[in-house]
C-alpha cells in the first residue's frame, strides 16, 4: 500500500532576466537545452523568459551552471517561478 504517488509541489520552472540585447528564444533553449529537456517557455514583455524543464533536476543544473550564456555577456539572473 501507498507511497507511489508522492506529490512534488518543487517547481521546475524558472524565470531568467538580464539576457543580451537582441538574444533570440532559440538561442535560449539551445543554450538550457544542454542542461535537460525544456517542456515550454515564453518571452514576456519585460524580455525576461520563463521555461519549463521536464524535471526539478534539469532546472537545477540551469540555475547551478547556466548563467553564462555566452563568453562576453554579464551573468543571467534566474530565480524559481511558482505556479
Amino acid at each position: 500500500a501507498g507511497g507511489a504517488f508522492k506529490l512534488n509541489n518543487k517547481t521546475s520552472t524558472v524565470k531568467i532576466s538580464q539576457l543580451p540585447e537582441g538574444m533570440q528564444l532559440s538561442d535560449v533553449e539551445s543554450h538550457f537545452g544542454q542542461f535537460g529537456t525544456v517542456v515550454k517557455s515564453d518571452k514576456t514583455l519585460g524580455g525576461d523568459v520563463v521555461m519549463q524543464f521536464a524535471d526539478r533536476q534539469a532546472a537545477e543544473q540551469a540555475i547551478l551552471k547556466g548563467k553564462k550564456i555566452s563568453s562576453d555577456a554579464e551573468p543571467l539572473q534566474m530565480q524559481w517561478v511558482f505556479n
